[in-house]
This record gives C-alpha cells, sequence and structure tokens, in this order.
C-alpha cells in the first residue's frame, strides 16, 4: 500500500529521533569511559606516589647520602661475629650480618652488624645511652610497640637497644637517616617511624 506524504514524514522524524537517541548513548559512553580511564590513571599516579616517594625530612635528622644504594647497588652480608668498620657510628648502612634480629626491645647491646640488617629491611632502630640509668625512658622506648602504626607487613618494625658508643641519650636510625636527641621525644619518634618504616632497599616481612 501506498505511504502518503505524511506518513512519510513521521517515518523520516522517527528515524532521526532514533539516530540522535544512538549518537547521545554513544556520547554518554564515550564520556563514562574517559571518566574512568581519567580516574584510574589519577589513582595510579597516588599509589605511585606514595610507593615511590622519598622521605619528608624530621627536623633535626641526618641525610647520610649512602652511596652504593644511591646506584641501585646493595651490600654484601658479613660472616656472623666478623668486625665490620663503618663510615660512621651508630651505623645507617653498610654491610652487615646476615641474619637481622627480632622486631623488639633488647636489654643488652645489639651489635652494628645485626641492627644494619634490619635496617636494610625497613626497620627503624632506636638505640639509647643512659650511663646513669634512664628506667622511665627505656619503659617508655617499650610501649613505643603498643602505639606505633604497623606497617604495610602488620608489623611494628623497630629495634630498640642499648649502645654504648653514643654522647646522645636516644639515637633514632632509618636506612641512610639518623637523628640524635638529648632526651626522648616521642612526637619525634613517632614521625620519625611514620616518614622511614619501610624505605629501606629491601622491602621484606
Amino acid at each position: 500500500m501506498a505511504t502518503t506524504g505524511r506518513e512519510r514524514r513521521e517515518e523520516r522524524r522517527a528515524q532521526r529521533l532514533a539516530a540522535q537517541q544512538r549518537a547521545e548513548r554513544a556520547g554518554r559512553r564515550r564520556t563514562y569511559g574517559l571518566i574512568v580511564a581519567l580516574a584510574i590513571v589519577i589513582i595510579a599516579g597516588i599509589v605511585a606516589f606514595a610507593v615511590t616517594r622519598p622521605p619528608q625530612a624530621v627536623p633535626g635528622e641526618q641525610h647520610l647520602n649512602d652511596p652504593v644504594t644511591a646506584k641501585g647497588q646493595l651490600y654484601s652480608h658479613i660472616p656472623e661475629g666478623q668486625p665490620i668498620t663503618y663510615t660512621s657510628y651508630p651505623p645507617a648502612f653498610g654491610d652487615h650480618y646476615p641474619t637481622p634480629k627480632a622486631w623488639q626491645a633488647f636489654d643488652s647491646p645489639v651489635p652494628d652488624g645485626y641492627f644494619v640488617h634490619n635496617l636494610e629491611h625497613g626497620g627503624i632502630v632506636i638505640l639509647y645511652h643512659c650511663p646513669s640509668g634512664c628506667a622511665s625512658t627505656v619503659d617508655q622506648l617499650k610501649n613505643l610497640y603498643n602505639t606505633l602504626p604497623k606497617d604495610q607487613f602488620n608489623e611494628v618494625k623497630l629495634v630498640i637497644s642499648p649502645y654504648a658508643n653514643e654522647t646522645h641519650e636516644i639515637t633514632l636510625l632509618a636506612w641512610d637517616y639518623r637523628l640524635e636527641l638529648n632526651s626522648l621525644n616521642l612526637s619525634a619518634v613517632t614521625a620519625f617511624y611514620r616518614e622511614h618504616v619501610d624505605q629501606g632497599p629491601e622491602h621484606i616481612a
């Protein structure tokens, strides 16, 4: 049956409307795809920054500029008990014994060669030197395991040890960083820990 002019106009209008709707749907899909892609890029950038960002300086800390790991290299494992010479003391990088110490507070001095390995694994070391005794300070240090945030491996990566070869009461160490304090400052300890934990050359639990 022949179509009238009115019917043809209605058909063309319906075709135009359908084409417009298809174009609008395609436009919305493109816009949504761009938004999703942009969101992925932003999230990836945030994650990359969080993982690779350099530590922010804590007031008073020393960046020791380790030349070996700056080149992407690692230090050697030295047989346990063999003397190790460091460029400065207490050491914050260098050769070390094959086995690190447990994350805990020690009542007897931890030899340099052990705690440097803890530093390589991204741990923090707190050394205290109290010739006249400082029981209250030691108690506060031991309590840090209950107050510091856990790291990405669900651990408080902290070694606490007495240390005789120091003139400061408290020395905080991270790989390639040192902060010396004349007395315990829990705010400084917390800031130093947050900035440097898991920032060593090896990300190991």
